[in-house]
């Protein structure tokens, strides 16, 4: 069973691709350290849809998210999944994807832009969802939900995110 398991879930457009291509061309680095990084790249994007249920999803993709997970939870020491199509997991989703790692601690890893344009990771360790959307001090009061100037509704689109940790004991999801 894997120790710990970090999910990078996205956000799009805070740098995930940079970050993958990192970890990607360092994967064996990283398992020579004892870090697992497993399969592809493809196969973390064939097991993302596959847990999402999504559309577009190939029924007929070896990598499943069951797949991925059990190799994860056959490695002895850390473990590492990205795709930022994991930040748009439903809750259903996102406890049966933590329940499946069944890891001794699953850190979810969910970067922000600030509303200034710059990236940041997440470093709150506030658990649930509702921490996943905030009002920090970088977040402009105009993307906040409320009435515009031509008086329509805004929804409310928060620009800060903040990490949640999870152990098996943990409620909720990310």
């Amino acid at each position: 069973m894997a120790r710990r398991v970090y999910l990078h879930i996205g956000a799009p457009k805070t740098g995930s691709t940079y970050v993958q291509n990192v970890l990607w061309n360092n994967s064996a680095a990283l398992a020579d350290a004892g870090i697992l990084l497993p399969a592809s790249a493809a196969a973390h994007d064939h097991a993302m849809a596959d847990l999402r249920a999504a559309p577009w999803r190939d029924s007929d993709a070896y990598w499943t998210w069951d797949r991925l997970a059990e190799k994860v939870r056959d490695w002895p020491g850390d473990a590492i999944i990205s795709n930022e199509g994991l930040g748009a997991a439903t809750d259903a989703q996102a406890a049966r994807a933590v329940q499946s790692l069944e890891a001794a601690e699953v850190h979810v890893i969910a970067p922000a832009v600030t509303c200034g344009g710059r990236s940041r990771p997440s470093g709150s360790r506030a658990s649930g969802r509702a921490a996943a959307g905030g009002s920090g001090p970088s977040c402009a009061p105009s993307r906040r939900a409320g009435p515009t100037p031509s008086g329509t509704t805004t929804p409310h689109r928060p620009c800060c995110a903040a990490g949640a940790t999870w152990s098996p004991r943990s409620t909720g999801t990310w």
